[in-house]
């Protein structure tokens, strides 16, 4: 889990490997990490957020919250003895109220834990998130990032992320998933911190969600956002409170990949770790 000395660091590298992104971290300043959420939490967070609108979401979390008493959140356990009617009174869709008892299930099972999230490798983690129903890249990738503070991890499916490349780089176009992915190489192994200096640039704006995931999953808002600066995004819907983003998909027509690519292409370095 990176510390804001990490990040320091990890802002000079960047900066000695990419004379365009260290324009942006001039311009942005320095970015700090909130501290770490939980898991358990925050992935409940992000199902309630998803496709709705911030104020609309906290409503339902806070009647869900109520439906425990003394305010603390619910162990997944206790989620699983609670009936359909009782969260379906919170203001939860059959949908979402699917996702949640197959992720409280999860936990309770041991098939996901605390421990186990934190531990993982990033791919193999990625992987476990996408098992529960109603969880696809983009909120794995957010949660990666924002509640474990994973160093390395670039959310190509973000429009949001892409169009503060185009900006950043000059691009005459968008560039797709592949080709953000590509350029994102000279940024390893902190590509989170680039992507977090991109979207600060786009007028300090968090990263939005996909429309619609690629493999068909919905998504939507996801909870606190887990780095700040100056310009940080408070509340409890943190990323994509104010909007939906794009498909994944979006640009992916080939139109401009050339002008993009040969705007965009420098040799990848890559970056030194942390000492």
């Amino acid at each position: 889990m990176a510390s804001n000395s990490d990040l320091a660091k990890a802002a000079r590298a960047l900066s000695r490997a990419d004379p365009v992104l260290r324009d942006v971290i001039k311009k942005v300043g320095p970015i700090t990490l909130r501290p770490p959420g939980e898991p358990f939490p925050s992935l409940v967070r992000s199902i309630f957020y998803q496709q709705l609108a911030g104020p609309a979401a906290a409503a339902i979390l806070r009647r869900f919250l109520a439906l425990y008493g003394d305010g603390a959140f619910p162990a997944p356990q206790q989620v699983l003895e609670t009936s359909d009617e009782q969260l379906r009174s919170a203001g939860l869709s059959r949908q979402k109220l699917g996702y949640l008892r197959d992720l409280s299930a999860k936990f309770a099972d041991g098939t996901l834990s605390n421990e186990k999230l934190r531990s993982l490798p990033d791919d193999e983690l990625e992987k476990a998130l996408m098992s529960v129903k109603g969880i696809g890249r983009w909120t794995a990738d957010m949660f990666l990032m924002n509640v474990l503070h994973r160093l390395d991890i670039l959310a190509v499916d973000d429009l949001g992320l892409r169009k503060g490349a185009q900006q950043a780089f000059g691009l005459e176009t968008t560039p797709t998933p592949k080709e953000l992915l590509a350029l994102g190489e000279r940024w390893r192994p902190y590509r989170s911190l680039a992507a977090l200096y991109l979207w600060r640039s786009l007028d300090g704006r968090p990263p939005r969600p996909p429309e619609k995931q690629a493999v068909g999953t919905p998504e939507g808002n996801h909870s606190r956002q887990g780095f700040c600066n100056e310009r940080c995004i408070e509340g409890p819907a943190g990323p994509g409170s104010s909007g939906q983003g794009q498909d994944a998909q979006e640009s992916g027509d080939g139109q401009g990949t050339t002008s993009a690519t040969k705007r965009a292409t420098l040799t990848p370095r890559r970056l030194p770790s942390p000492q």
